[in-house]
């Protein structure tokens, strides 16, 4: 027999029953402890008045419909969509409250006072542990309510109707109707206070999803042009002859990298915000990564006249484990912090390997300036998203946007540091920041760490040119990617779609690939596979993912389906350069 498909209208009724479902199953999962101890204690303490043979039987129904009840919730999916389940269900939760209260309403009978104390009290509990615990799924709930009020009021009705009391039954009666009603509306509360709250926590979850979806587009489409200005820009201003093109060249890539880092910081900050940033330790060194992070800022210090002092434990040479990539990101938010507010001012750098809280190793880094320092008012919330400091910036330099030393922190956290403001001087001038973080050990049999700083050109004087196809649907982005090919000492051929790819890969030998992953018709993977499945050496080519598709998810997306390697646009040369350096000194792709 063909079990029809689910109406749209059916299928988000039992989505929503399976959700349902799984909150009410996990809020009693949650209490189970407490509840089983409290259950095994009220059974005991009713053998205080009742028989054994009263007593076991209803102890054990109440563990029978325990155990069928946890079996029904194995599949939640067969579970919201079998409607017979869920009536078991509810028909567990009947027998389980129906068990738990006829000891109590029993007791009432009993002319001990201490007994019927102990049935009232037992009798409260249950309407309070249905109100709360119950009210999720509320059939549940009204049909452990529909036991208790049916053992409630039967035994009221049994106990002063042979006695032909009928003030007292009317007035207990009421009381008992009374209390009934408000267990009712409160678990009908609770439950819409559930279902608000996970409608809630849902639409949180969609808007969460939709800020990244739209975090990945604007991503996406502000990369593709700004390759075109950053890549082209660099091209140009390698060959540029005169000082004022070289000036004016300058200001332009300054301005396009500028933009890439604000694109960057606000896809870090949104990664830091969600904990998805990805901390990958590699063996380094970090007196060579320290050295290599002020070098990038040479030339700027340079030309806004700013020294930079820089003293280093000479212990700090010595390799250890850390994520070099994330730490210089905190280093150079820090530094480049100072030399904008420092005022021309000399900017220190001291780093010392001390001992951490837990007796591990620890680097110590602290990044000074000699500016007005951080007024009070804003020391509290400096390490928020886009505070910023106001005031004149030195020439040469641009506001920055308030995100570097947000996500320095939370890059420095991640790695089991942090990032402080110390307190000021005497004076109240200067700004002192002390970066801290891990340092594992590195292993006996560590191989030296790679060079933090990479040289160009990448191919030997000696030996052919690197032989790299730029495989783009999009013209500007493979000019872009031929131009940084040629600066960096290697050979560019292009294609423009997956198609033409595979066919230029049959004719003719390539060292490596630069696949773009959005194309359309034959998209990047889909190229990828193909190429895999070729015969002969042409199937192990080193395949790089050319994308504007940023971030590790994708990046490890990526390099699970086969890629030999990522390069995220925009491109520049260096970042081409450091991609072959890598795959060219790399194993070929399947090889043993």
């Amino acid at each position: 027999m063909i079990t029809p498909r689910p109406r749209p209208k059916d299928a988000a009724e039992v989505a929503r029953l399976r959700d349902e479902l799984r909150r009410q199953y996990q809020l009693w999962q949650q209490e189970t402890g407490i509840r089983l101890i409290a259950t095994g204690l009220a059974y005991a303490m009713g053998l205080l008045y009742l028989p054994a043979w009263v007593i076991l039987p209803l102890a054990t129904v109440s563990i029978a419909a325990e155990i069928v009840y946890y079996r029904q919730y194995r599949d939640l999916d067969i579970l919201a969509g079998s409607r017979p389940r869920r009536y078991l269900l509810i028909a567990c939760v009947f027998v389980i409250e129906a068990c738990f209260a006829t000891p109590p309403a029993l007791m009432w009978h009993d002319e001990n006072a201490f007994a019927k104390s102990l049935a009232v009290g037992l009798m409260a509990s249950t309407m309070m542990h249905l109100a709360t615990v119950r009210s999720v799924h509320l059939p549940q709930g009204l049909a452990g309510g529909a036991a208790v009020a049916v053992l409630l009021l039967g035994s009221n009705a049994a106990y002063w109707l042979p006695r032909m009391a009928l003030p007292e039954l009317l007035i207990t009666t009421v009381c008992g109707l009374v209390t009934i009603v408000y267990c009712l509306a409160a678990m009908v509360a609770n439950n819409r206070l559930h279902s608000e709250s996970a409608a809630g926590s849902a639409a949180a979850r969609a808007a969460n999803a939709a800020k990244d979806r739209l975090l990945a587009t604007i991503s996406h489409e502000l990369r593709t042009p700004l390759n075109g200005i950053l890549g082209m820009g660099h091209a140009e201003l390698a060959g540029a002859a005169s000082p004022e093109a070289r000036a004016r060249l300058g200001v332009l890539v300054a301005s396009a990298e500028g933009l890439s880092v604000i694109l960057d910081d606000i896809l870090d900050i949104s990664a830091a915000r969600d904990g998805r940033l990805t901390i990958r330790p590699v063996v380094g060194n970090p007196a060579d990564e320290i050295a290599a992070t002020a070098l990038l800022f040479r030339h700027g210090s340079e030309d806004m006249g700013v020294p930079m002092a820089m003293t280093l434990d000479p212990a700090l040479s010595e390799p250890a484990v850390f994520d070099r990539q994330r730490f210089r990101q905190c280093l150079s938010n820090l530094v480049s912090n100072a030399l904008r507010h420092g005022q021309g001012a000399t900017v220190r750098v001291r780093a010392v390997r001390a001992v951490a809280p837990d007796g591990g190793a620890m680097l110590d880094l602290v990044v000074a300036d000699d500016g007005p320092g951080v007024p009070e008012a804003l020391r509290g919330v400096l390490f928020e998203p886009f505070a910023r400091l106001s005031g004149p910036q030195p020439e040469g330099t641009q506001q920055g946007q308030g995100l570097g030393l947000s996500i320095a922190r939370s890059l420095a956290r991640a790695m089991g540091g942090d990032v402080v403001l110390e307190p000021p001087g005497a004076d109240g001038r200067g700004a002192v920041f002390r970066l801290t973080l891990a340092l594992g050990p590195a292993p006996d049999t560590a191989m030296a760490p790679t060079p933090a700083i990479r040289t160009l050109p990448v191919a030997p004087p000696s030996g052919p040119l690197p032989r790299v196809l730029v495989v783009d649907d999009i013209a500007t982005n493979r000019l872009v990617a031929i131009s940084c090919l040629r600066l960096v000492g290697a050979e560019g051929f292009e294609a423009d779609s997956g198609a033409a790819a595979l066919e230029q890969l049959g004719a003719t030998a390539f060292d490596v690939v630069f696949l773009d992953m959005n194309m359309p018709g034959l998209d990047g993977l889909a190229t990828l596979a193909r190429i895999r499945a070729m015969e002969g050496p042409v199937a192990r080519v080193k395949v790089v993912a050319m994308t504007a598709d940023t971030g590790d998810v994708r990046r490890g997306h990526y390099l699970a389906a086969g890629c030999d390697g990522y390069l995220a646009k925009p491109i520049t040369p260096e970042r081409i350069a450091t991609t072959l350096s890598s795959i060219l000194t790399a194993p070929q792709a399947g090889a043993a």
